[in-house]
């Protein structure tokens, strides 16, 4: 009895392994972005479209907000800013979402992050990624900073904020570095 139950749980995990996802044929939610799903910025705004198969499962108090996870799927921040739905149709809400990884503290060494969107419910109580009643199709942007991006999102922030300053500072740099060049090339013909 025991070799047979072991056989069933050892077949019923290998057929698990190499059984393929199936798609939801008719999801209940499906939210869709119009920005990359891979982002290299720490701040970034997406326009999202919700869309309610189910219209039951909508009321003014439904809010778009988002977790953020570690890259192995680790939760690290779970409650974040909640956008109120713009309705446009009975079944279908808009909202723009401005994610701010530098607001939240716990965020500010990790370089690879899951963004997933998500809506709550605040009237009844309940996030719809986990409600198991409820079949939800959402977005996972994935933001992944390397020492190019990083030093581009530094150059473009003090760009907008300080764009005299960095105007003199590049000024300089290239006088000291055409000085430098210049007693180089002095130093070599003496």
């Amino acid at each position: 009895m025991k070799t047979i139950l072991t056989f069933v749980f050892i077949f019923a995990s290998v057929y698990s392994l190499f059984t393929p996802a199936v798609a939801k044929e008719n999801p209940s939610v499906i939210l869709t972005t119009d920005i990359d799903l891979e982002q290299s910025s720490r701040q970034f705004e997406c326009n999202v479209n919700v869309k309610f198969s189910d219209s039951a499962l909508y009321n003014d108090s439904i809010k778009l907000s988002y977790h953020v996870y570690d890259k192995k799927g680790n939760l690290i921040v779970f409650e974040n800013i909640r956008i109120p739905l713009i309705l446009l149709a009975d079944d279908e809400g808009y909202a723009n979402l401005l994610v701010d990884l530098d607001e939240n503290n716990e965020l500010e060494n990790y370089n690879w992050l899951i963004i997933r969107l998500d809506l709550v419910d605040e009237k009844n109580i309940f996030w719809f990624n986990d409600n198991k009643n409820i079949d939800v199709t959402t977005v996972e942007i994935i933001y992944r900073e390397t020492f190019i991006s990083k030093l581009y999102n530094i150059l473009t922030k003090i760009w907008y904020d300080q764009p005299i300053l960095l105007i003199i500072n590049v000024l300089a740099d290239v006088a000291v570095l055409s000085a430098v060049f210049i007693l180089y090339k002095k130093n070599q013909r003496e």
